[in-house]
C-alpha cells in the first residue's frame, strides 16, 4: 500500500485488535470507527476453499474450536465462537470470510489482505483473487505476505494488483531485489528493523514503509521522525490521539455550514468547513411504521425532533461560526399540517407505498401531457395521488385544505415551517416536482394538473427556489439561517460531482431505492421510459437530470436475507453472502415494485422452483436488481445519454458485491464515494452557495 505524500497512515491491525477480537466483524468495525486510514486482515483457507479471516494455522487461540483451519469445512468454522476468548461481551462473534470483510471495509478505506503461508499457497492466492475480482477489482486492495513467492503467483494472476512485502525481523532475503522483481509498492517491516537508513533506502527505490505492530507513543514518535509512511497498530484510536499531539489537530478552514439529511431511517447532520471537509457529524435514528395498506409512515413530530437532536449538539460544540444551514429530505414523502402553527395533522406518508397501484383511466388519458409538464409518470402514486386518496377518505382534511386552514406538501416544506418558525416558508421546487402536481414549465402548482389529479392547487405549500432564505432553524439554543432546501438525490449529486466539471459523469444513489442520475445542467431532456428530474434551483438557474429508478433495492436484499437466515446482517453484508454462490436462481426482487421503465407497482419476491442454498438465494436478487440498472443504461445508451463513468453513493454503495454487478450490467466505470454523510454535505454546500 503506497502512502500519499506527507501523510502518516494509521493501519488498523487485524481491525482494531486491542479493542475487539481480532479479524472479526466487530474488530473491523472498531478499526473503522476509530478512524483508521486502512484496515489489515489475515486470511487462510478452509478445507472447502473458503477464504477465512484467521491469523494462526489453527483455530485454537481465537475460537472455541480446536484443530487446523484446513481441516474444517466453512459451515463448521462459521459456527465457532470467535469472541468470548477476548471478552464476554463479544460472546457469539463468529469467524467471517473475505467476502464479508470486503463488504465491511473496502468502500470506506483501503484494505490490506495478508495471506498467511501454508502448503496451499496456490489455492489461497487463486481464491483471494476471485474474491477481490467479484467485488470490483484490485483498486483499494493491497495483497501482502511474508511468503514472497506467493506474491509472484498473485502478480501472474492479477497484473494490476498492489503488492507489499511483509519483512520479519529475522528476514535474511533481500527485500529490495524481490520488491523490484514483483513490482511491489511497499514494505511492511517489523518495527524492530525499521531504522532511518532502511526507510530512506526504501524511499529512494520508490517504496512506502509501514512498520508493524506499533502500540506505544514513544515508538510511534520515533518512526514518525525516522520518516516512516505509517504504522500498523492494534489500537488506532489511541495512536490517533498520539499522532494528533505530534502533528497537531487540523483547524477548521473558514466559517462552518450545517448540512442536514433527513432520510427514511434517520437524520444525519454535519458541519462542513470552507474547504468542504466534514469537521463534525452526528446521526439520530427515526422509527417508521406501516399503515393498514402496507405503506411506510413516520411520525412527523418525531422526524422534526430528530433534526434538532442531530444538529443541536454539533452547533453547541462548534469551534467556529456556523453561517447557514441546508436541509435535504426524501423527495416524494408528503404530509398535511396546520398553516397557523406548523403542527402536523397526518403522519409522513413515505414514498414507499407498500401496496399495488393501478393508475385510474382518467389519468392514463392525460398520461403524455402530465409526463411532459411534470417530468414524471402517472404510473406511480406520487404525492398528489396519495393526497387525493387521503382527501377522499377524510372529509375534514379535504375541507381544511379547501379553506386553507391546512396545507399539504413534501416533508421538507413541513420541516421548514415547523423548525424555522416561518409557517408559510416556501417549499422548494425540486420537492414540489415530486408531487406530480407541479408544472415545470410554469414553476407552480397549476389548476390544469389540479383538475386531473383531484387536488386543488391551493392545497399545496407555496414554492420558492431551492437556494433561498427560509427563516432560521431553531436547534436547541441556537438559531441558524436555513438557506437551502432540496431533495436528497439533488444534494447527493451536488456533493458527488465537482462544481464546474466538464466531464460527463453520472451518479448512482444506492439506498432504500436505487437512482441512476445523469445531470443535464440547465436544460431539460427527456428519454423515453425515464424521468426528468429537477435536482435543485438557485434563483432562475435550475439544474436538471435524466433519472432512472430501481425500487426496493434494500428491501430485495433484506427479503433474501430473511429467507436465508441472514436477517441480522446489514445490507452490504447480506450482499456479501452471494460471493460463495455457485449459481444464480431466477428471482424477481420487487418487494416495493420495480421502478423505471415499466413501473410495475406490484410488491412481490419470487424465486424459481428448485433447491437453492441461502447464498444462491441472495445472489438471485442481486442479479435481478443489477439487471434493472442495466435496462436503464440501455435506454440511456440508445438516447446517446449514457456517461462512461458513474460515482456511487448512499448506504448500499458500501456493498461491493452489488456495485460490481451493477457496473458490469450497465457497462460503465464505477467509482465509490464512501462518505456516509454525502447527502448532508451536499445540503451544506448548497447553503454555502447562497452565502
Amino acid at each position: 500500500m503506497a502512502a500519499p505524500s506527507r501523510r502518516f497512515l494509521l493501519v488498523g491491525h487485524r481491525g482494531a485488535a486491542a479493542r475487539a477480537p481480532e479479524n472479526t466483524a466487530a474488530s473491523l468495525a472498531a478499526g473503522l470507527d476509530a478512524g483508521a486510514d486502512a484496515i489489515e486482515i489475515d486470511v487462510a483457507l478452509t478445507r472447502d476453499e473458503r477464504v477465512v479471516l484467521l491469523h494462526d494455522a489453527t483455530v485454537n487461540r481465537t475460537t472455541s474450536g480446536r484443530g487446523g483451519l484446513r481441516d474444517l469445512e466453512w459451515e463448521q468454522a462459521a459456527r465457532l465462537d470467535a469472541g468470548t476468548w477476548f471478552a464476554q461481551r463479544f460472546s457469539g462473534e463468529r469467524l467471517i470470510d473475505l467476502d464479508d470483510a470486503l463488504a465491511i471495509v473496502r468502500a470506506r478505506v483501503p484494505i490490506i489482505v495478508e495471506i498467511k503461508p501454508s502448503d496451499r499457497d496456490r489455492e489461497t492466492v487463486e481464491a483471494v483473487a476471485a474474491c477481490v475480482r467479484r467485488t470490483g477489482g484490485f483498486s483499494g486492495v493491497t495483497i501482502s505476505s511474508s511468503a514472497w513467492p506467493l506474491l509472484e503467483r498473485m502478480r501472474s494472476l492479477a497484473p494490476d494488483a498492489d503488492l507489499a512485502l511483509t519483512v520479519r525481523s529475522t528476514e535474511r532475503r533481500d527485500p529490495w531485489a524481490f520488491a523490484a522483481h514483483v513490482g511491489a509498492s511497499a514494505l511492511h517491516p517489523s518495527h524492530r528493523i525499521a531504522s532511518r537508513e532502511i526507510i530512506a533506502r526504501a524511499h529512494d527505490l520508490g517504496l512506502a514503509v509501514i512498520p508493524y505492530t506499533v502500540n506505544g507513543a514513544a515508538l510511534l514518535r520515533g518512526l514518525h521522525e525516522a520518516g516512516a509512511d505509517g504504522i500498523f497498530t492494534d489500537d488506532p484510536s489511541a495512536m490517533r490521539r498520539v499522532l494528533s499531539r505530534i502533528e497537531g489537530a487540523p483547524a477548521p478552514r473558514g466559517a462552518l455550514t450545517l448540512g442536514i439529511d433527513q432520510g427514511s431511517g434517520g437524520t444525519r447532520a454535519v458541519l462542513v468547513d470552507g474547504s468542504g471537509a466534514v469537521v463534525a457529524a452526528r446521526r439520530v435514528a427515526v422509527a417508521s411504521g406501516k399503515a393498514r395498506d402496507g405503506s411506510i409512515v413516520l411520525d412527523a413530530e418525531a422526524v422534526a425532533a430528530s433534526v434538532s437532536r442531530a444538529a443541536a449538539p454539533l452547533l453547541e460544540a462548534a469551534e467556529a461560526p456556523v453561517l447557514a444551514a441546508g436541509l435535504a429530505v426524501q423527495r416524494s414523502s408528503i404530509l398535511v399540517w396546520r398553516r397557523s402553527d406548523g403542527s402536523p395533522v397526518t403522519p409522513v406518508l413515505s414514498w414507499r407505498v407498500g401496496a399495488s397501484y393501478e393508475p385510474p383511466a382518467a389519468l392514463l388519458r392525460v398520461e403524455e401531457r402530465i409526463a411532459r409538464v411534470t417530468g414524471l409518470t402517472v404510473r406511480f402514486p406520487y404525492g398528489a395521488v396519495r393526497l387525493a386518496a387521503l382527501c377522499a377518505g377524510s372529509p375534514d382534511i379535504a375541507r381544511g385544505l379547501a379553506t386553507r386552514e391546512l396545507v399539504a406538501g413534501p416533508l421538507g416544506a413541513f420541516l421548514a415551517a415547523r423548525l424555522a418558525g416561518a409557517h408559510d416558508a416556501p417549499c422548494d421546487s425540486s420537492l414540489a416536482q415530486r408531487t406530480l402536481a407541479f408544472d415545470l414549465d410554469h414553476g407552480t402548482f397549476t389548476d390544469e394538473l389540479a383538475g386531473a389529479l383531484g387536488v386543488p392547487a391551493q392545497a399545496w405549500a407555496r414554492v420558492g427556489p431551492s437556494v433561498h432564505p427560509r427563516g432560521s432553524l431553531k436547534l436547541g439554543r441556537a438559531r441558524v439561517p436555513l438557506r437551502a432546501l432540496c431533495g436528497d438525490v439533488g444534494a447527493a449529486v451536488r456533493a458527488a460531482l465537482p462544481q464546474g466539471s466538464r466531464a460527463r459523469t453520472g451518479v448512482l444513489v444506492l439506498g432504500t431505492g436505487g437512482f441512476v442520475v445523469v445531470p443535464t445542467g440547465g436544460r431539460r431532456r427527456s428519454v423515453p421510459g425515464l424521468l426528468t428530474s429537477l435536482l435543485w434551483e438557485a434563483d432562475d438557474d435550475p439544474r436538471y437530470a435524466i433519472e432512472g429508478t430501481v425500487h426496493g433495492l434494500a428491501a430485495g436484499l433484506v427479503e433474501a436475507a430473511r429467507r436465508g437466515g441472514f436477517e441480522d446482517l446489514p445490507a452490504p453484508r447480506i450482499a456479501a453472502r452471494s460471493g460463495a454462490a455457485k449459481r444464480s436462481p431466477s428471482v424477481v426482487a420487487a418487494v416495493e415494485g420495480t421502478g423505471t421503465p415499466d413501473w410495475e407497482v406490484i410488491p412481490r419476491f419470487v424465486v424459481e422452483s428448485g433447491e437453492f442454498s441461502p447464498e444462491e438465494v441472495v445472489r438471485g436478487p442481486i442479479d435481478d436488481l443489477a439487471g434493472r440498472f442495466g435496462r436503464i443504461a440501455a435506454l440511456l445508451r440508445a438516447a446517446e445519454a449514457l456517461p462512461d463513468r458513474f460515482v456511487a453513493s448512499g448506504g448500499l454503495a458500501a456493498a461491493p458485491h452489488l456495485t460490481a454487478r451493477i457496473a458490469e450490467r450497465m457497462g460503465v466505470e464505477l467509482s465509490i464515494d464512501p462518505r456516509p454523510d454525502l447527502t448532508a454535505v451536499g445540503a451544506a454546500l448548497l447553503a454555502r452557495d447562497a452565502t
